[in-house]
């Protein structure tokens, strides 16, 4: 007992001397360190929200990290805030059918809540027989003009104003995304007086099928909406006669939620030709809307400057992502790798984010490629583009990666330093990880890039690790599985930072 009263006081005096001490190591895995020299990387870390470090290391500095340690009593919370999005969709999906609960006593298609295209699904009840199976493939066009299609805010609290049905219909009249020659193949099955005892559907596309591109941006009155009817397979712009372009939808904002009527919603710019919209950013201090879009053969950056609320069309540039690009005339339908003859099968990455950096703007690709823009007497143009790296595939360890679930960190959340001559892009390794990839960029292409590391051996157990702050393993694998992590993040705290000394 003289032992052990002597042996806890030393013991805690050991691991209290000792909670700042963080190692780092250093990996090269391309290029000369010295182009990240007086770069220096933040990283804040807890573990069980009660112990909480923040570590800053400058790469090519000999000797250990620089470390604050907190303890925390009660856990720290972080709030997790979404993002405000507009999105449209067709109001039926592509596949429909009835419930175990309407195959006994038979369903009445009057009353069923809810039935995709109701006036085809009635007529094609009607043309069938008393009893037994049915099939018959019908043309949407013949019972409906345009796609019947819905609209919805999400990120926030919200009030909707005026009735359900008057709006849906407002909405497929200002759209006008036309049914061109897509089929409904509908099978029915009756028995007895001819009551309808299942029913089953999915639209059909010819020659394929089509899906909304679509983004949007949020003021402090208003939100811009831009939409196009793009192929569901390439993303490419496809013409269904619908209105494309940009459209403005004003609200009120209240003090937890906004008001919208979406029957004031009007259109106020038309698209560019070929340009599927992928992402809006509003600069409503400088009177400017960006927006990403893919073209043709390239994503664009269109910025437009705002005169009163009204778009007008100032710049259209490339990104210098024009790695994957359609067919030209006379060549076989597919997607081809830029200026060869090679058809992929695998569809073209898709862009992820677009972010206002210090010196420029950013954007983000779902396999690691990037854009950089910087403007110059008004003027906006390509600084650099790239691809950042990603950890080798055999050294993966942790729960982010395979399967469908993305395993790259940097599309979604990164720190980015611009210093006028490097840009300088960072993120953590993993979605359980504290190592950071960095990577080094001139106007020319990559300089350098490494791993710092925080871990000399892989943890397995993920479920009992120091994770950065602002998340943890259970709100971190839901948005991870609901892909709703993408646009949201920890209020109040910056797990990854960097700077330039």
């Amino acid at each position: 007992m003289g032992l052990a009263l002597v042996a806890i006081p030393l013991g805690w005096m050991r691991v209290d001397g000792e909670k700042e001490d963080v190692a780092i190591w250093e990996e090269t895995l391309s290029g000369d360190p010295e182009a990240a020299s007086g770069i220096t990387v933040q990283v804040a870390s807890h573990w069980d929200r009660h112990l909480l470090w923040n570590t800053e290391y400058t790469i090519g500095e000999v000797g250990e990290a620089r470390s604050d340690f907190t303890f925390s009593s009660k856990r720290v919370e972080w709030e997790r805030k979404a993002r405000r999005a507009a999105r449209m969709d067709f109001e039926y999906g592509t596949e429909f059918g009835t419930g175990e609960g309407y195959q006994y006593n038979g369903i009445s298609l009057e009353s069923m809540p809810g039935l995709p295209y109701p006036e085809a699904v009635r007529a094609v009840a009607e043309r069938a027989g008393a009893a037994g199976e049915y099939e018959e493939t019908v043309r949407i066009g013949e019972y409906y003009e345009y796609y019947p299609v819905f609209f919805e805010i999400s990120g926030t609290s919200v009030t909707y104003q005026g009735d359900y049905g008057d709006e849906t219909a407002f909405l497929t009249e200002l759209f006008h995304i036309g049914t061109a020659q897509d089929c409904l193949e509908l099978q029915l099955e009756k028995r007895g007086a001819g009551a309808v005892t299942s029913l089953s559907g999915q639209k059909i596309g010819r020659p394929g099928d089509i899906v909304i591109a679509d983004a949007s941006a949020f003021g402090k009155a208003g939100a811009y909406y831009a939409f196009s009817c793009a192929d569901a397979e390439t993303g490419a712009r496809v013409d269904r006669g619908e209105n494309a372009g940009i459209f403005y939808l004003p609200f009120e904002q209240e003090k937890y939620d906004i008001c919208v009527d979406l029957g004031q919603m009007k259109k106020v710019c038309d698209l560019p030709e070929d340009t599927a919209p992928a992402e809006m950013l509003l600069d409503e201090e400088r009177g400017c809307l960006y927006m990403a879009a893919r073209g043709r053969n390239d994503y664009e950056l269109l910025v437009y400057s705002l005169d009163q609320g009204t778009p007008a069309l100032t710049q259209q540039v490339a990104l210098g992502q024009g790695r994957l690009c359609r067919p030209e005339d006379g060549e076989e339908e597919g997607i081809y790798l830029a200026d060869t003859d090679v058809a992929l099968e695998l569809a073209p990455a898709t862009f992820c984010a677009m972010s206002r950096e210090e010196g420029g703007l950013l954007m983000t690709w779902s396999d690691n490629g990037f854009s950089f823009m910087t403007e110059e007497d008004g003027e906006y143009g390509l600084w650099c583009s790239g691809q950042f790296p990603e950890q080798p595939e055999e050294e993966y360890v942790g729960t982010g990666g395979g399967g469908w679930v993305c395993n790259h960190m940097f599309p979604i959340e990164r720190a980015c330093l611009f210093d006028g001559e490097r840009l300088v892009l960072a993120a953590f390794e993993d979605w359980d990880s504290l190592n950071v990839l960095l990577a080094v960029y001139d106007r020319d292409g990559n300089l350098y890039s490494g791993r710092c590391l925080q871990t000399e051996e892989p943890v397995i157990d993920t479920w009992d690790k120091i994770l950065p702050q602002g998340k943890d393993h259970e709100t971190w694998l839901w948005g991870r599985l609901t892909d709703e992590y993408g646009s949201m993040g920890p209020e109040g705290v910056r797990p990854l930072e960097l700077q330039s000394r």
